[in-house]
């Protein structure tokens, strides 16, 4: 609807008519009267002198605490800027609980002035509102006048009352308005809400801020390889839309590192728009919250508030929450507070606090979302069955490997494919968390070909990217935790449970709360996967690299061992596993590590692990794909083991150790150094060929002695010099190594 030249003329003539007013008391009186008729409450006006930054106000009447600031002037009178900004000061210093400080005014007010007063109000935490005056357009004022053109003729004149009459049919729209915006519910909101809005998208765009908000890095904004998770984006949009407007939360439930947070937020900023006043909090906030209960959960969301906004202390915001919590339930929700990780705080009264949520004075006004791991919903919470209105889960599951799907995308970021990585490791790059290190792990230390899942497992454990910062286990403790598992495992204990994974976490100095914490990481982590009966049970990747783990640690015990007593301690170590049939993968597992700790792999340790490793019954291709990869970093180990594979039982073995070395780069001029110094060292070897025993020919023998003698003078094995080259005869030698040259 546009005014027509009639209503311009008539509003131009009621402000005319409002400006010529002998005495200003008079417009205050309007003003006031006004006001106190559109929000139904009385208003007092003050008495002439200094009046603490307003002309009028309700004074605490139903809890009504605003000042209303009264300007009659002429369209040429100043403005002092200074003036009605320390009149906001002065209000709130005659009431701290001040909810809003309203300017009227008989002329427009200039941008730069309202702008400096909206935002000095800001800054202090009290909303400015005001009502002035435009010619051409729909004028506040005017819409205040037409609202009540009675008032009007009894406050001030018969001429503005019935100019205000003839304006009060176009104005409905206006005052409608006006009336919203001075509710005490409605007072600031707006502000508040881009304030929340900033910090969201602040802790999306920042790793810094996301960090130091949810102990965590979630800015999915600030990363540009990226894939929307689809399937919660859409469940938690439908929720919104469905289930959420009769209050039941959403649940937000997946696995350790599958991007609950991450997802959660995306939808947020992606959906910002619809959102209300939207708060972040982490679940270690809530340890702060002393019982639950309405007052409690009120002060606690005041709290949140006063973080968000940065201005006045919490007490202010407590009053502005009550004013906001009696906005109608029509008019849509307040907040949607999201609650992040109640895994983290499992001994937090969550059901209660959800149950208080959905009491009557937040019913229809706060929208809850939660997120927490699968292990801690199911059996901590009961899926909180205790809630009236039930949880909608919106289960986060890890990246799918169908083609063109989220694996293939993030991978697509990276140059890779599906086909570049181990099988195992494909598994292990399908939970978000896990990929990151993946590509961390690919960009700062090696190819793709020569990422293994041990040496990634590795690195997770030492948190060498910082992926499992401020987690449940040290490096330390992961390390210790690890050989507990391959202890049971060497006992023999095959099959846990939850109680008997729990009694394994526990600890004498940990508190309750960082015990769980510990079970949550192994339960919910990729360590275990259910048996059919539900109880977690590890996986096989996770128990080779215990094996591994705990069998390197305890070859690191012996002092300057041979390849020949490794061997044997190897074969000692791994005896009670045999019925395990899993000597291969501990074996494959324990060279990775003893690659990833940076050690020398030119030890004769390595040499034994890669041997024992290649004469592995039921070893696989993959397997020895694996070592043809790590070639460039295990060169004296493979030469070890060409060196201890007899000709006839272990052939594949040799086979396989040749393939890897002719595999290294011929760039790698120390690897090709290391090859060509062992292999002058093999061809310096001379074989007698003695034979003695019953089948020996005195002849024959004989004449094999003389032939010696004749070429180099003497036939007796040991180290000789001929014709300038060391040589070193021994009895007999069948050859292999040589050939193998």
């Amino acid at each position: 609807m546009h005014l027509s030249k009639t209503d311009i003329q008539n509003q131009k003539r009621l402000k005319r008519e409002l400006q010529n007013a002998r005495r200003a008391s008079k417009f205050e009186n309007l003003a006031a009267a006004l006001i106190g008729r559109l929000l139904g409450v009385p208003i007092a006006v003050a008495k002439s002198g200094f009046q603490h930054g307003g002309d009028a106000g309700p004074a605490g009447r139903q809890e009504r605490r605003f000042r209303l600031e009264c300007k009659k002037y002429s369209d040429s009178t100043s403005l002092s800027d200074r003036e009605l900004l320390g009149e906001i000061d002065q209000a709130l210093t005659r009431d701290e609980a001040l909810e809003a400080w309203f300017l009227v005014a008989t002329r427009s007010i200039p941008e730069q002035i309202a702008q400096a007063l909206i935002q000095k109000g800001e800054n202090i935490g009290v909303p400015v509102v005001i009502i002035d005056w435009n010619d051409h357009e729909f004028a506040t004022l005017a819409a205040l006048c037409a609202f009540d053109p009675d008032v009007v003729e009894v406050e001030f004149s018969r001429n503005a009352g019935t100019l205000a009459r003839a304006l009060q049919s176009v104005y409905d729209d206006s005052i409608a308005m006006l009336r919203r915006e001075l509710q005490s519910w409605c007072l600031g909101f707006e502000t508040l809400r881009k304030c929340s809005q900033e910090k969201l998208d602040k802790i999306w765009n920042s790793p810094q801020e996301s960090n130091a908000n949810l102990g965590q890095d979630a800015a999915g904004g600030a990363q540009d390889k990226k894939v929307k998770r689809t399937a919660v984006y859409d469940a938690l949009s439908a929720w919104w839309k469905g289930p959420a407007q009769t209050d039941a939360p959403a649940s937000v439930v997946g696995w350790d590192g599958v991007g609950k947070t991450w997802a959660t937020l995306d939808w947020l900023v992606c959906n910002k728009e619809e959102q209300p006043v939207a708060l972040i909090v982490p679940s270690s906030a809530v340890a702060t919250l002393s019982g639950v209960s309405e007052t409690s959960v009120k002060q606690f969301l005041a709290n949140r508030l006063y973080e968000v906004s940065g201005v006045r202390n919490s007490q202010h915001w407590l009053r502005r929450l009550n004013h906001l919590f009696k906005r109608p339930t029509d008019e849509g929700p307040i907040l949607t507070v999201f609650f992040d990780g109640l895994n983290q705080e499992p001994s937090a009264h969550w059901l209660s606090l959800l149950k208080v949520f959905q009491g009557e004075s937040f019913a229809g006004r706060v929208r809850v979302i939660v997120s927490t791991r699968n292990h801690h919903f199911e059996n901590k919470l009961s899926r909180l069955c205790g809630l009236i209105v039930p949880t909608v889960p919106v289960n986060v599951a890890i990246y799918d490997t169908s083609p063109g799907g989220e694996l293939d995308q993030m991978l697509a970021f990276e140059g890779l494919t599906q086909d570049d990585l181990h099988s195992e490791l494909i598994e292990l790059a399908r939970t978000p968390r896990l990929f990151k290190l993946v590509v961390l792990f690919r960009d700062r230390l090696v190819e793709a070909g020569q990422m293994t899942v041990h040496r990634l497992l590795w690195e997770y454990g030492r948190d060498t990217f910082g992926e499992r910062a401020g987690k449940s286990f040290s490096e330390h403790e992961w390390r210790a935790w690890l050989q507990e598992i391959a202890q049971k495992y060497r006992e023999g204990i095959r099959e846990f449970s939850v109680t008997s994974l729990a009694n394994m976490a526990t600890r004498p100095d940990l508190l309750k709360s960082e015990v769980y914490a510990r079970l949550s990481d192994i339960i919910d982590g990729w360590p275990t996967k259910p048996d059919p009966s539900g109880n977690p049970q590890f996986t096989p990747t996770f128990v080779a690299h215990s094996l591994g783990a705990a069998l390197l640690a305890h070859l690191d015990t012996l002092v300057e061992p041979t390849f020949e007593v490794l061997d044997t301690e190897l074969t000692k170590w791994l005896d009670p596993l045999a019925g395990f049939d899993e000597r291969a993968e501990i074996l494959r597992a324990t060279v990775s590590i003893l690659v990833q700790q940076d050690r020398s792999t030119a030890s004769v340790l390595a040499g034994a692990l890669v041997t024992a490793w290649l004469k592995s019954q039921n070893v696989t291709d993959d397997h020895r794909q694996e070592l043809v990869n790590l070639a460039p970093c295990l060169c004296d180990a493979l030469l070890y083991a060409v060196e201890h594979s007899d000709e006839q039982t272990h052939t594949s073995s040799r086979l396989w150790a040749v393939k890897a070395l002719r595999a290294i780069p011929r760039t790698d001029t120390a690897a090709l150094n290391t090859i060509v110094k062992r292999a002058s060292y093999w061809l310096r070897i001379v074989s007698r060929d003695v034979i003695t025993g019953p089948g020996a020919n005195v002849d024959s023998e004989t004449r094999r002695s003389d032939r010696f003698k004749r070429r180099i003078g003497i036939d007796s094995s040991g180290e000789i010099t001929v014709v300038g080259v060391d040589i070193e005869l021994v009895d007999w030698n069948d050859g292999m190594l040589q050939a193998t040259v």
